[in-house]
């Protein structure tokens, strides 16, 4: 996890993390942090290297990582963890590995192992990602973090738009658009607008 902040109040989110999320039911098995930089990147190389470990959990080479993310404040992690985790407990028939960091909000990466050739298997999959995005949005989040909208989430960023209340923000990027490229000629077809 990641924790971007001041000098001044790093100690304190560091031992909120620690507290709140890692001292609770989701402990790991290991605690590292540094401020020192060079530490740092070989954190970082270690976080990179998460996905592609994630492979190695498969069942069977049929088998993929089906990733998502989602983004709530900082404070509601502990919560959005827990419902997340009993949520794809309930639905049963998936494994899923979460994982994430805190830099001003907390970004939860959430990678459920699916066939994508079978296709009953991946509308549940894409049922959970709405049921997960409901709950960022219910606690105060997004439907998503850092890995954009893409053609997967766009009912879902209607529906968090339509839960806040805020479905003029579609019209806003319309017309944004429109003063950009006034001749439709980017993006042909539209995904999030037509």
């Amino acid at each position: 996890m990641d924790i971007a902040s001041t000098r001044e109040s790093l100690k304190r989110e560091l031992e909120e993390a620690v507290g709140g999320i890692i001292g609770g039911e989701f402990s790991p098995s290991q605690i590292s942090y540094t401020t020192d930089r060079e530490e740092m990147e070989r954190m970082y190389a270690a976080r990179k290297g998460a996905y592609s470990s994630l492979l190695e959990e498969r069942k069977d080479s049929s088998e993929r990582v089906i990733i998502g993310d989602v983004v709530v404040p900082a404070s509601r992690l502990p919560e959005a963890l827990r419902r997340i985790r009993d949520l794809i407990r309930e639905r049963g028939g998936f494994r899923a590995s979460l994982f994430g960091h805190i830099g001003g909000d907390g970004n939860i990466h959430i990678n459920l192992y699916a066939d994508p050739g079978k296709r009953e298997v991946m509308e549940e999959v894409d049922r959970l990602q709405l049921e997960i995005g409901r709950i960022a949005v219910s606690l105060e989040g997004s439907v998503s973090a850092e890995h954009g909208i893409g053609m997967e989430k766009i009912g879902l960023l209607r529906e968090e738009l339509r839960m806040r209340d805020s479905e003029y923000v579609i019209d806003i990027m319309r017309a944004i658009k429109a003063t950009f490229d006034p001749k439709g000629i980017l993006n042909r077809g539209g995904k999030v607008f037509p």
